[in-house]
């Protein structure tokens, strides 16, 4: 039996042995390949590399054996394991305090970005919804959503003009423009209207010893009273011109409205005038009704276009009007005729009148008195 043993005692080789390697030491063995491999808990990992049997070696231990034996080298890798745990658990901890502060920052751009715009976008639509055409987007960016809050500016902006400008048309020249998507054509038709025309006597008087802001003033005090009156009755402000108001009346009981608005306009401008007793230059109106067949439609220039309404029965109106004394409402028989059986409204006939562009008389009446109809 040879063992050898080396300066502390340790088997160093023992010739008659036997021994059963390991099996990742047996394997390179067998297959001369070499082997890395890490135990299941991590804590260890080893190198099993063959020791082969080179020429420099054949001189001493012959050729006979390729492979001499195999060379295991352990490491303890508990270390590094705890090592690498710490650093994933911090690169989690980073990543995850890394995706908060994104979304944090994301929201905040967000909210101050796209969020906040759209609130005041969706508040001044709201206030511009309720009526309010003053409410403007304070937005200065130059994103998109700055360029949206500015196009809601103009949008409002245009809404203004808009509005402003229905003021100078009448309500049907309104309604002809948004039946034709804009595209109004000169042009009428016969229809059956009531026309009340209203002037305002000693207007001349009061303009002649009044300042010129002070006349106009007057001059728009009276009117609105009067077109509030039209209004308030379903009618229809055809146009003003200077003093005189000339409106339209349709539909059911349109000569019942435009009588009853007629008789109110007078009373109106009794009421204003009134509240100047003492004032230098009375004023009244005189008021003429008429009802029948007229051409209403867009009319004048394709640059400069009235809608309003024109025939005979206009001209009367307008000719009833200049002949009423201040007070007074003059109309025509077809008025009477539909009034017949109106208890609240008092005529009284006139003698006829001759009306310029009418060869004959034309047959007049004088609303005297409305009652109180309850």
């Amino acid at each position: 039996m040879l063992t050898l043993h080396d300066a502390e005692g340790r088997l160093f080789f023992d010739a008659f042995g036997h021994f059963t390697p390991p099996a990742d030491v047996d394997s390179v063995l067998r297959t001369g390949a070499r082997r890395t491999v890490a135990d299941e808990q991590g804590a260890e990992f080893r190198f099993v590399e063959p020791l082969r049997n080179a020429k420099p070696c054949q001189a001493c231990h012959g050729s006979r054996d390729l492979l001499r034996g195999a060379i295991e080298i352990r490491l303890n890798t508990s270390l590094e394991r705890a090592e690498l745990a710490r650093l994933q658990r911090a690169n989690a901890v980073s990543g995850v305090a890394t995706i908060v502060l994104v979304f944090i920052l994301l929201a905040f751009g967000l909210h101050h970005t796209v969020i906040r715009p759209v609130q005041a976008i969706g508040s001044v639509a709201d206030l511009v919804g309720a009526g309010q055409l003053d409410s403007t987007v304070d937005i200065r960016t130059r994103d998109e959503m700055g360029r949206l809050g500015r196009r809601v500016n103009e949008m409002v902006k245009g809404l203004r003009q808009k509005l402003e400008l229905s003021k100078f048309v009448s309500h049907d020249t309104l309604v002809e423009v948004e039946a034709t998507a804009g595209a109004v054509a000169r042009g009428g038709e016969r229809r059956r209207i009531a026309v009340v025309f209203s002037d305002i006597r000693g207007f001349t008087a009061f303009s002649e010893s009044h300042e010129p802001e002070a006349v106009v003033a007057m001059l728009n005090r009276y009117l609105h009273a009067q077109a509030e009156v039209v209004v308030r009755h379903g009618g229809d402000i055809d146009k003003f011109v200077g003093d005189v108001i000339m409106a339209r009346f349709t539909g059911p009981d349109m000569v019942l409205r435009a009588s009853r608005a007629a008789v109110d306009m007078v009373a109106v401008v009794e009421a204003l005038d009134s509240a100047r007793a003492g004032a230098a230059g009375r004023a009244a109106v005189g008021v003429g009704v008429n009802v029948g067949d007229a051409i209403l439609g867009a009319m004048g220039a394709e640059q400069r276009m009235d809608f309003t309404a024109i025939g005979d029965t206009v001209n009367i109106a307008a000719r009833l009007c200049a002949a009423a004394g201040p007070g007074e409402v003059l109309v025509t028989e077809p008025v009477r005729g539909e009034l017949l059986s109106v208890t609240e409204l008092v005529l009284s006939a006139l003698e006829p009148m001759h009306l310029k562009g009418k060869h004959e008389a034309v047959a007049v009446y004088r609303i005297t008195s409305r009652r109180t109809v309850v």
